[in-house]
């Protein structure tokens, strides 16, 4: 009899699929990660090695006639932004002047008030100590020499309790030569920070640029910048984040100093929260 008894798809990658599981031995439930025998293998080991609270649990590594996969924890709760954003009030879709579209991709509004809200004030404090709770995941994952490189919406569940970092599948070791050249590197893009499309090895910078992107999306409920992968990259290398206030204008002061200096282009002028 096999031990896991698949219940659900989770979620599903180029390379990876994600499901829920029943392990007939305990009775739990548990997340099965299937994909590549070293892919996985490798994944396995950098999350044994870090053990944090805020980063997903790996158990074992095992194999059945459909492949091999990995055992890992199952994480309540929602993406970062929708749980923040949770009682924030939908509004009406506004007017907009169809033909004309900003730098940014966003469509610019005829009439009407910003197409935009900001959180509540229940949902500030929720961001402020959930976002807490990603930079010490992230500060571990940087003090045991690894670059994250996927820190995006879907990979940051958050509970009014607690949150958990997922998917180390594109991880990278910190690259001690400043002077190497990095091809081919794959992720989303629109949380990508802009250095990585220019062959620069990835480094702890490229993490926090990703995190302001979610914490942009978590105070305005849209991103910095969206579109294409190509074209979101070079929009990036090109100009600097929109400024989060010009689309959600009370964003407390605290918050907003913390994403602006996160999204900064400028890998050596970026907020480093290590």
């Amino acid at each position: 009899m096999t031990r896991y008894q698949t219940i659900e798809l989770l979620g599903e990658g180029q390379t990876s699929r994600v499901v829920r599981a029943l392990d007939t031995r305990t009775g739990g439930e548990v997340a099965l990660k299937r994909g590549d025998r070293d892919a996985l293998a490798r994944e396995f080991v950098i999350l044994r090695e870090l053990n944090h609270p805020n980063i997903v649990r790996a158990f074992e590594l095992d194999s059945d006639e459909e492949g091999f996969f990995m055992v890992m924890e199952i994480v309540p709760g929602s993406d970062l932004a929708t749980h923040v954003r949770a009682d924030v009030e939908p509004m009406p879709s506004p007017k907009v002047r169809r033909n004309l579209v900003t730098a940014f991709g966003y469509e610019l509004q005829e009439e009407g008030r910003s197409a935009f809200l900001g959180c509540t004030d229940a949902g500030y404090r929720t961001l402020r100590l959930s976002f807490a709770r990603l930079a010490s995941a992230l500060r571990a994952v940087h003090a045991a020499g690894y670059v994250h490189l996927d820190v995006a919406r879907e990979n940051v569940l958050a509970t009014d309790t607690g949150l958990t970092l997922l998917d180390f599948g594109i991880t990278r070791e910190l690259d001690p030569d400043a002077s190497a050249q990095h091809d081919g590197f794959v992720g989303n893009a629109v949380y990508l920070a802009p250095e990585l499309g220019l062959g620069r090895p990835p480094n702890e910078a490229c993490d926090w640029y990703s995190a302001g992107v979610l914490l942009f999306e978590c105070l305005t409920g849209a991103r910095p910048f969206d579109g294409g992968g190509g074209e979101v990259m070079v929009r990036k290398q090109s100009i600097s984040a929109p400024d989060p206030r010009s689309l959600v204008e009370d964003i407390p002061p605290d918050l907003h100093e913390l994403c602006v200096g996160l999204l900064e282009r400028d890998p050596s002028k970026r907020h480093n929260l290590d």
